[in-house]
């Protein structure tokens, strides 16, 4: 089967810790953005996400919510520290299909909603020589993603509005599809 979806970006790394606000202290000394805490009620966990100045890494700090959290159970056994690595992809469903018919062992074989809305699975840590493995989706890119699908192939002009909703930029093109798909894809290939 052939892959289907690109992973974009280490999206972060999560670290399973006993108490948010003891574990948040050093990373206030060092001056970096501690976001909101968001409760995950699936996860039972609570998060926080801690950010350097440039905001283009982040740290999730994972706290169980109640005994029953996987969380809990993983620091009993394994004490706090690094809980997994979560990797950012343009398709979940075409990820989690293809590590499937790979044999991949998953957590979770349709998505869960995590932090930031985020769709979520894991990479079972048997099928990653120990390491559990966090694929997740931004839901901004599924939207985004449904919209592209939708343009024509047709030739036409488009535009770009900021965040006031005035145009920064107008372009023509003789395959609009193509065109504006190339803004939002690496590999500036057609979002099929």
């Amino acid at each position: 089967m052939d892959k289907k979806f690109k992973v974009l970006k280490i999206d972060h790394i999560a670290v399973a810790v006993d108490s948010l606000s003891d574990s948040i202290n050093i990373f206030n000394l060092l001056g970096m953005n501690i976001q909101n805490n968001e409760h995950v009620e699936d996860e039972k966990v609570n998060v926080v996400k801690i950010n350097p100045e440039s905001n283009e890494h982040t740290i999730e700090l994972l706290e169980p919510s109640d005994d029953s959290s996987v969380v809990k159970s993983f620091i009993d056994k394994k004490g706090q520290g690094l809980h997994h690595i979560a990797l950012e992809v343009d398709d979940i469903h075409g990820a989690i299909e293809y590590l499937e018919n790979n044999n991949i062992k998953l957590i979770y074989s349709k998505p869960k909603v995590g932090a930031n809305n985020k769709l979520i699975t894991f990479i079972h840590p048997k099928s990653t020589s120990g390491i559990l493995i966090e694929i997740c989706q931004s839901s901004w890119l599924m939207s985004l993603r449904d919209k592209i699908k939708s343009i024509p192939k047709n030739p036409g002009v488009y535009f770009f509005k900021d965040k006031n909703n005035k145009i920064i930029y107008i372009g023509k093109a003789k395959n609009l599809k193509n065109r504006v798909s190339s803004y939002f894809n690496k590999s500036n290939q057609d979002i099929k």
